[in-house]
């Protein structure tokens, strides 16, 4: 769409041509919280102390809700100097 404001944002900083993305919801799925407990071991591991905290963000945090998929469920919050 030639007028849309977001799309003329995005071409100006976007390398290339922009990928059409398709958004998927899904079902609340019990098997997310256990992979953010395996991805949160992963990111300790790598961090050690300076991970105060590690949190399961986003909405496939929400038990029985559905969530969109592609969204990035993991956020840390490194330590202070």
């Amino acid at each position: 769409m030639p007028d849309d404001p977001i799309e003329e944002r995005l071409r100006g900083a976007i390398i290339g041509e922009i990928e059409p993305q398709t958004i998927i919801i899904a079902d609340y799925d019990p098997a997310w919280a256990e992979r953010f407990g395996r991805e949160e071991a992963k990111i300790r591991a790598a961090l050690g102390e300076v991970a105060l905290s590690v949190e399961h963000v986003g909405s496939t945090s929400v038990p029985g809700l559905a969530a969109n998929l592609e969204a990035g469920p993991f956020g840390s919050q490194p330590a202070r100097a």
